[in-house]
């Protein structure tokens, strides 16, 4: 299955810190490829827990998307 990503939900959530959006967007089964401390499991809380391990990190942080048609 392809799943494309809106670019104003990554936008939202990885720049704006809008986690409550997260829920919606990621899948019970999400697996994470970054291995980190704290960032344990699958699903929304482990990508939530990305995000805000991210931004805690980096407070200048920008998550860009270049489009390729």
């Amino acid at each position: 299955m392809l799943l494309t990503v809106d670019p104003s939900t990554t936008e939202a959530i990885s720049n704006q810190g809008r986690l409550e959006l997260v829920d919606d967007v990621i899948s019970d089964d999400f697996v994470g490829h970054i291995n980190a401390p704290g960032l344990e499991g699958t699903g929304p809380a482990r990508y939530r827990s990305h995000v805000e391990t991210t931004r805690a990190m980096f407070s200048v942080f920008r998550n860009e998307l270049d489009l390729v048609v």
